[in-house]
This record gives structure tokens, C-alpha cells and sequence, in this order.
């Protein structure tokens, strides 16, 4: 429902300004976490913290802030929602420069995807010219959530600290940029984007990310990122709902390729399940 509050909120603020005051609020929500016996206890090794904290943080604030850019400037929200599931596809993709072979089904899930991208994105009757800067700017923020989600993953500090961690550098960057650009809102606009930036920050921001931190832990990649890709259909069906957003239906062609191409690119093979097998029966 995020992309909702998020189209929402900038009829009133600036897409920095609400990204700011999102990451405060995510900020914010974090700090209970500190009563958690395990949020009491201090970082080991402070190095470690500090530099997946920033890496994090600093990729969150990147792919939120093209995001929250894209989103002004699409269509719908539901299409908003299917561009920026793309990071599915693209963690296994990028992940080839880390030394890891993607099987080949990541490779048909990926033309699945890029069909159903041009069905949703590319109107007919205009062709290429129909592709525009909002969709530019999602996918943008695609890549980066993907890069992001690599680094939960390889990062080996407590997720609490974790999770407050890049929070506060998302919220440092972001009032660093608003003020830069002076996209500094009037206490009235304030007032009307209130619920939207609350909502999107302690909500889809503070304990989403906190959940797909504590997630990433638990759950074997297949399954949590099949679950995590259903942002976009949550974001089409929310979308027609609360804002009446309505899709064509080559869009919704394309909407369901990629939802296939997210699927496909998930399905875990016969060695990885013999290794969940394993890891299941060794806990």
C-alpha cells in the first residue's frame, strides 16, 4: 500500500521532502528495537556495523528516492509497483559479478519479464516514444533495491543494528538533499502529506525493511523473494481500489509475464533443494 501513500502524499510535498520525513519516521519506529535485549547489546566490531549500516542505507536511499521520483511521474501505481519488482530478477543477474552462476531459467525469466515490461510500459500506437522518465527513474531504483538486497544478505551484523543503522544514514542523505535543493515543505503541505509520509515511513519503511532484514536471516531465498515480489500485484490491486487506477489489457498481459518471469526466476532447482533439505534437517 506504500505506493498508494506515496502518490498520495506528493499532491502536497516534494518527492525529497517526503522521502525525508519518510526516513525519519522509519528512523524513529526503529529506536524500540533497542529494548530488545539483542538491540541493548553493543556492535562487536563497530567497523563492520558502520560500513554495512552506510552501504545499505545509502543504496535504500537511492532506490527509494528514484522510486519516489518515478512515482510522480507514472501512470499508475500499479505500474509503478511491476517496474520496481524487477529487482527479482535483477539480484541474481548482478550477483553474476559476484562470483555466482545464475541458472539458466534466470535467463528466461528475465526475457519473461522484459516482455511483460514492454507490454505494460510501451503503448502501441506510440511506440518507444510512449516509454517515459517516471518509468526511467523506477527501474533505476530496481537496480538499486536489488544491489541492496545482496548486501542484507552477505552483511554479518546483529539486524537490529542493521535495520536502525540504515535507516539513520537514509534519513541523514535525505534532509541533506531536501535542504540542498530546497525542497523544504510549508508547514501547511506538511500537515496534508502527514498520514502518507507517517504511514510510509514506520510502515513500508521502519518495519518492512526490519522484516526483510529478520527475513533474509530465516527464510531460504526462493520462498522470501516470491513472497517480497508480491509487492506488485499488492500495489495494482490497491491502486485500482483506493486511487481507481485502471490498466489496459496488453498492460495486464504484461503485468502477468512479469509476475511468470518472477516466479520462473525463483524456482529453486534440484540442488538447492537437496541444500534447504539439508539445512531444514540439520535445524
Amino acid at each position: 500500500m506504500s505506493f498508494v501513500a506515496q502518490k498520495s502524499g506528493m499532491r502536497y510535498v516534494a518527492p525529497l521532502a517526503f522521502n525525508t520525513f519518510r526516513f525519519t519516521f522509519g528512523f524513529l519506529s526503529m529506536i524500540p528495537l533497542l529494548i530488545v535485549r539483542s538491540g541493548r547489546t553493543k556492535p562487536s566490531d563497530w567497523k563492520k556495523t558502520c560500513g554495512f549500516s552506510i552501504a545499505s542505507g545509502a543504496l535504500l536511499f537511492a532506490a527509494i528516492t528514484f522510486e519516489q521520483l518515478g512515482v510522480n511521474l507514472s501512470a499508475s501505481v500499479g505500474r509503478s509497483g511491476f517496474i520496481t519488482a524487477l529487482y527479482i530478477i535483477l539480484v541474481p543477474l548482478i550477483g553474476i559479478f559476484f562470483g555466482h552462476r545464475p541458472h539458466a531459467r534466470v535467463f528466461i525469466a528475465a526475457l519473461l519479464s522484459l516482455a511483460g515490461l514492454a507490454l505494460l510500459t510501451i503503448d502501441p500506437a506510440k511506440g518507444w516514444s510512449s516509454l517515459g522518465m517516471g518509468d526511467l527513474l523506477l527501474f533505476l531504483g530496481a537496480i538499486c533495491f536489488a544491489v541492496q538486497m545482496i548486501v542484507v544478505d552477505r552483511s554479518p551484523i546483529n539486524p537490529i543494528h542493521l535495520s536502525i543503522g540504515q535507516m539513520l544514514v537514509g534519513a541523514i542523505l535525505s534532509w541533506i538533499a531536501m535542504v540542498a535543493l530546497n525542497d523544504v515543505p510549508s508547514w501547511t503541505a506538511f500537515t496534508h502529506a502527514g498520514w502518507a509520509m507517517a504511514y510510509s515511513g514506520v510502515i513500508s519503511t521502519g518495519i518492512a525493511y526490519a522484516l526483510q532484514i529478520f527475513g533474509q536471516r530465516i527464510i531460504p531465498p526462493a520462498p522470501a523473494s516470491i513472497l517480497m515480489s508480491l509487492e506488485s500485484l499488492f500495489s495494482a490491486i490497491f491502486g485500482a481500489l483506493i486511487l481507481g487506477d485502471r490498466m489496459t489489457v496488453p498492460a495486464m498481459i504484461g503485468c502477468a509475464f512479469m509476475l511468470c518471469g518472477t516466479i520462473v526466476s525463483q524456482i529453486p532447482g534440484r540442488t538447492e533443494k537437496r541444500k534447504e533439505e539439508y539445512v531444514e534437517h540439520e535445524q
